[in-house]
């Protein structure tokens, strides 16, 4: 989560454990992790009166995330396709319609088309990525876990 090597988490573990912010508890993979005595505070005094919780609910009218599946048109050029589909043209442009649509998962594209997920990854979206047909949601984190992929802006319709 943090792009940060096994190397330097590790050495900046030990250097908390050892300043007393953290305790190591468990062995190996199961190791975790809970706060030293330099982390600890002394409990407060939690007698004191409640706060008035009664503040008006904030406004929840956005309208919710379009969660619909693609249009019957892209599902049935799907189904058209050959089970060992060539040409990667016509696979290509199914792709960038679906992901028109909204956002979509490699996982979900892959399911559209019954095939892998990593397949779909290497034969497709890497280089729809690299010709910019394809952008992703979260750019600044490509292993992102809900990293989703949508149509660049000029293949929009």
């Amino acid at each position: 989560m943090t792009d940060c090597d096994t190397l330097r988490a590790s050495s900046e573990l030990r250097t908390l454990k050892s300043s007393g912010l953290l305790i190591g508890k468990g062995k190996g993979k199961a190791t975790y992790y809970v706060p030293g005595e330099e982390l600890s505070t002394q409990p407060q005094d939690l007698s004191a009166q409640p706060r008035d919780l009664s503040t008006p609910p904030r406004d929840l009218s956005t309208p919710p995330r379009d969660l619909s599946t693609p249009p019957q048109e892209i599902l049935d050029r799907i189904a058209t396709l050959n089970k060992r589909e060539h040409n990667t043209e016509k696979v290509e442009k199914i792709i960038l319609d679906l992901c028109a649509v909204r956002p979509m998962k490699a996982a979900e594209i892959a399911r559209y088309f019954s095939m892998n997920e990593r397949y779909i990854k290497r034969k497709y979206l890497s280089k729809m990525i690299a010709d910019k047909q394809l952008s992703h949601v979260h750019p600044e984190m490509i292993n992102h876990p809900e990293q989703a992929y949508k149509a660049s802006k000029q293949n929009q319709q």
